[in-house]
């Protein structure tokens, strides 16, 4: 049984975006709370904050973090670990569960 949250269809892209990229119309409302940028692999979690995954596992995964014993939402510190994170589903997007597989699947380049 799939866990997830339905998101709606991709909205069309404002050519007028405030810093010249384009950017869904809306896309603030999907915007992760570490790298402030349109979530990729999108999850919730039980505390309401919106992540990219790898951003998200990269901050659990961080030596700061073990050293706490216990995962701290990057938002509020409220207890969240892979478990407590609900993925987000949109329409046409092959339906993966973003905390299968190694360190977060495809993920941006950070460093």
């Amino acid at each position: 049984a799939r866990r997830g949250v339905a998101m709606p269809p991709a909205a069309p892209f404002a050519a007028d975006a405030p810093d010249g990229d384009a950017q869904p119309a809306g896309a603030a409302v999907f915007e992760c709370n570490v790298c402030f940028e349109l979530a990729a692999e999108p999850v919730l979690t039980a505390c309401g904050h919106l992540f990219c995954w790898p951003c998200l596992h990269a901050w659990l995964s961080s030596p700061a973090q073990a050293r706490l014993a216990a995962g701290a939402c990057p938002v509020c510190k409220a207890k969240v670990g892979p478990e407590d994170v609900v993925p987000l589903y949109g329409r046409g997007v092959e339906a993966r569960d973003p905390r299968a597989g190694a360190a977060g699947g495809g993920g941006r380049g950070r460093g």
